[in-house]
This record gives structure tokens, C-alpha cells and sequence, in this order.
């Protein structure tokens, strides 16, 4: 699954616009820390896992952070994977030349 609907579905039941579009922004700028190099891999992690604890405790408010911890933490696993395989995919056609892409 690409890193756009991992996105959604972690936004999912957040009925805020304003909020929706927020996140949405702060995501893509990590990713494009990641694409430029500013953020290696080991802090793209870290990011991604703060990223999403701090998503999930906006869609859920009353639950401990604690307790939001471990599904924090395979939401930023999954979009890591996401991010990373964009980010190879475009380094790649872009060094390769061949316009795939």
C-alpha cells in the first residue's frame, strides 16, 4: 500500500478539515526530508513513530499514549516501508534514465 493511503487510513475518523490538511502537510514535509537527505533512515523512524503517536492521540483523545504506543508503532513501520520504497523507486528512474515513472 503507498504511503498516501496509509495516510488516510491513519487519518480515518478525523472529521476536522483544517486538522486533516495539517497532518497531511507534516507528513509530506518528513517525506521530503527523507527524499533530500536531510533525514536518514534512523531518524525517519523516529519521526514517523512520533508522527503517528501524536495522530493517534488526536483520533483518540482519551486513551493513554501508553496505550497507543504499539499501534504507533507498526503505523510508522508500515508507512517507513511505504515512504522508503517511494523514495527508491523515484531515486532509481531518476538515475537510471529510464523515464519509468
Amino acid at each position: 500500500m503507498g504511503y498516501h493511503s496509509l495516510l488516510l487510513e491513519l487519518m480515518r475518523g478525523i472529521a476536522d478539515a483544517p486538522l486533516r490538511a495539517s497532518i497531511a502537510r507534516a507528513f509530506l514535509a518528513v517525506v521530503e526530508g527523507y527524499r533530500y537527505g536531510v533525514l536518514d533512515d534512523r531518524k525517519l523512524r523516529a519521526v514517523l513513530a512520533e508522527f503517528c503517536l501524536d495522530v493517534l492521540s488526536v483520533k483518540y483523545p482519551t486513551r493513554d499514549v501508553e496505550e497507543l504506543r504499539p499501534e504507533a508503532e507498526r503505523c510508522s513501520e508500515k508507512l517507513y516501508g511505504a515512504v522508503r520504497a517511494a523514495t527508491l523507486a523515484e531515486r532509481y528512474t531518476r538515475t537510471s534514465g529510464t523515464g519509468v515513472g
